[in-house]
């Protein structure tokens, strides 16, 4: 059951069209969201196996990287979830463009 303070603050975005998640740390709740809006999940097919709940709405897309609208690319990199993506929306922030990672990037020392 979604919180009525997200769902309502959600409901006042113009409009959302899609939800595409970056791994499964982030599938708990697809569901629910999507059929709140009647809008599909895009998740790569790498990640396929960690889906708990099936849903008429989960669409997976395969190989490195697939156009999800005009302006926006999903890319597949991989990372702790051999799935995990990122969408580059190519004509945000008025042109210059965005990179929406979730946590999909992370910042290790190694080896001390």
């Amino acid at each position: 059951m979604l919180l009525e303070k997200g769902y309502g603050a959600a409901r006042r975005v113009e409009k959302i069209d899609a939800i595409a998640l970056s791994h499964p740390h982030y599938y708990s709740s697809q569901v629910e969201w999507a059929e709140a809006f009647q809008v599909p999940i895009y998740i790569h097919e790498d990640d396929k196996e960690w889906i708990s709940r099936e849903c008429k709405h989960i669409e997976l897309w395969t190989g490195e990287c697939s156009e999800f609208k005009n302006d926006e690319t999903i890319h597949r990199l991989g990372g702790h979830f051999k799935g995990g993506s990122v969408l580059h929306w190519e004509k945000g922030n008025n042109g210059n463009g965005v990179l929406l990672t979730g946590n999909g990037f992370e910042s290790k020392t190694i080896g001390v």
